[in-house]
């Protein structure tokens, strides 16, 4: 009899799960695209400089559009990510100006990880990967974001090889935005290269808000060490990022530098 009890619970348990659905892939707003497409008919859309140039108010109301309250509306970002694959190149423009303007930041403050799919964070580096350079650097940091909050980071670092210098350092720039101490390693170790590739690590760095005792103890003795770098540049915007550190011992040195 007990072996039938858990034969029955074992098959009804494989049943459910059985009939258990994925979730169902992101939606595609076509009214979206219809106002991008409006937007190319009415703009001045240069595709080879990658510029929108609109004598009204088109590109500005849909932006509106895209943020309800102070919260950029993380559901619409699949059509945008969508149209950065479109056959019109001109729609491929909009897409990334828009996402950049939008969402390029940030996804907002109140974002926490989850509420972007892993489906449109793997389209959003599908679209780094083949992009030329000066849409794919819009759109970069917004790739760096959405990997984070889709829990995509590990996609995102094995492609990051394949784009070219400009683009990663962009992604570079926005990985700790949401991808926290997580990111760190990575940047780190990019801090170890040239100056714009420092620049990044510390840009990205600067663009992560409300430092815990945990990030602020594993990120102010780096920003110390780069402050003695040979660079003059580096050695500034090291001192303006070890700011975010609150310990008497940083802020002694912060002290110090302004009598300087």
């Amino acid at each position: 009899m007990r072996r039938f009890f858990f034969f029955f619970v074992l098959v009804a348990s494989l049943v459910a799960g059985a009939c258990k659905k994925a979730p169902p892939p992101p939606e595609v707003d076509s009214s979206l695209e219809q106002a991008m497409d409006l937007v190319a008919s009415r703009c001045n859309v240069e595709v080879e400089s990658a510029v929108v140039q609109c004598s009204g108010v088109e590109m500005g109301e849909i932006a509106r559009g895209l943020v309800d309250g102070n919260q950029p509306r993380l559901g619409k970002l699949h059509t945008l990510v969508h149209s950065l694959s479109s056959p019109d190149a001109k729609r491929r423009v909009i897409a990334a100006h828009l996402a950049r303007n939008v969402y390029g930041e940030s996804f907002g403050p109140a974002a926490q990880p989850g509420p972007v799919s892993p489906q449109t964070a793997d389209a959003l580096i599908e679209a780094l990967r083949k992009l030329p350079p000066a849409l794919a650097t819009r759109v970069a940091p917004v790739g760096a974001h959405a990997a984070a909050l889709a829990g995509r980071e590990e996609a995102l670092f094995a492609a990051l090889n394949g784009f070219p210098p400009e683009v990663r350092l962009e992604v570079y720039r926005g990985l700790m935005t949401y991808g926290r101490l997580a990111a760190f390693p990575k940047v780190r170790e990019l801090a170890q290269g040239d100056f714009d590739q420092i620049s990044a690590a510390l840009a990205s760095v600067s663009k992560m808000q409300n430092w815990s005792a945990e990030e602020q103890a594993a990120i102010c003795p780096w920003l110390v060490g780069l402050t003695k770098h040979d660079n003059p540049r580096v050695v500034d915007q090291s001192y303006a990022v070890l700011q975010a550190c609150k310990a008497d011992d940083y802020q002694k040195l912060l002290r110090e530098r302004q009598k300087r």
